[in-house]
């Protein structure tokens, strides 16, 4: 299976909410939302998303867009356009090992991908940090569980 770097909220006149995701060798659209998108990817690897996000919230002290931490990567939320309407989404999901680097209003991808994005690098580079240590607060959650 192709590694996720980036899931990216789109818009298609006459559809509606699409996301374009982007893999190691390819970019695919699929045509719901990505919050839909991020419950697919999570029910397939038997994941809680509400129990995930809750002890990232809580162990990193964030109230909004909380890292994403599945078995196939960790991935940080990103602000990529305006929103268009209400409950639109505007933020998009990037895996944190996929990142090549980060600049001034575009982040590049490993497989020389740019995408613009809304957010100075300042903010994006401690996204990726706090995206780090949520990796390590999920992995130490799930290994230290006693029944």
């Amino acid at each position: 299976m192709n590694e996720i770097y980036a899931i990216i909220p789109i818009y298609v006149e006459n559809i509606g909410n699409a996301v374009e995701i982007y893999l190691e060798d390819r970019k695919i659209i699929q045509y719901y939302s990505l919050d839909c998108c991020i419950k697919k990817i999570a029910k397939n690897e038997l994941i809680d998303l509400i129990e995930m996000k809750k002890i990232i919230k809580k162990s990193l002290n964030i109230t909004k867009n909380p890292p994403v931490c599945l078995k196939t990567g960790t991935y940080c939320m990103i602000k990529v356009r305006k929103t268009i309407s209400k409950n639109d989404g505007s933020y998009g999901l990037f895996n944190i090992n996929s990142i090549k680097e980060t600049k001034p209003n575009e982040i590049l991808l490993k497989n020389n991908t740019t995408i613009k994005i809304l957010e100075s690098k300042r903010n994006v580079d401690e996204k990726i940090r706090k995206a780090r240590l949520a990796r390590i607060f999920v992995e130490d959650y799930t290994n230290n569980f006693d029944l």
